[in-house]
């Protein structure tokens, strides 16, 4: 950390144009923000997602007491075909 505080107080000082490390440290802090932002709004839209898959998915599978009570004994009576 100590490079870069130095480097800050000295980019204070200096009056002249950008220099290469200057465009470095503003890409470097650039893609750190992207990165995050990138992180966040990945974990937003996959909870999202999921919940929408979640509530499209849920009722197709699942069976209600009665219609397992008819599909048992349905084939109690017919034993093909069931599994």
């Amino acid at each position: 950390m100590g490079f870069l505080a130095t480097r800050l107080r000295m980019l204070r000082r200096d009056e002249s144009g950008a220099s290469p490390m200057d465009y470095v440290l503003l890409a470097a802090g650039m893609s750190a923000a992207v990165t995050f932002g990138a992180g966040m709004v990945g974990s937003a839209l996959g909870g999202v997602f999921g919940r929408i898959a979640d509530a499209l998915a849920v009722p197709a599978l699942v069976e209600t007491g009665a219609q397992q009570a008819q599909a048992s004994t349905q084939c109690a009576r017919e034993p093909t075909g069931c599994q």
